[in-house]
Order: C-alpha cells, then structure tokens, then sequence
C-alpha cells in the first residue's frame, strides 16, 4: 500500500466517522423532541384535569 491509498483510505475512514456521529447526533436531537413532546402532552393533560377540578369546585362553592 502506497502513502496515497493510506491518505485515501484515513480520509475515507474519517468521512465514515463523521456521517455516523451526524446520524448520532440526529437520532438524539429526534429522541429529545420526542421526550419534550411526551411531557408537554402530559402537562397539557394535567393542567386541563387541575381546570376541570378548579371549575367544579368554584361551581359547587356557589
């Protein structure tokens, strides 16, 4: 192997790395959308269940 085919093959090599760390890195950012719209699902639905507590209390107070 020649000092050319090793440049070609490390660059190579290092074009692979970089593409698998963005897919990563992509994957994570999916992950985290995801993770943030599960919670704010989830708040949604409590702070409509805290709402529909609060009108039933002010309803039954009068």
């Amino acid at each position: 192997m020649d000092l050319n085919d090793m440049d070609n093959r490390m660059a190579n090599d290092a074009l692979w790395n970089d593409e698998q760390g963005s897919k990563q890195n992509a994957q994570a950012r999916y992950d985290d959308e995801q993770d943030y719209g599960d919670w704010l699902y989830h708040q949604r639905k409590e702070d409509e269940l805290t709402k529909e507590h609060d009108d039933d209390s002010t309803a039954a107070a009068n």
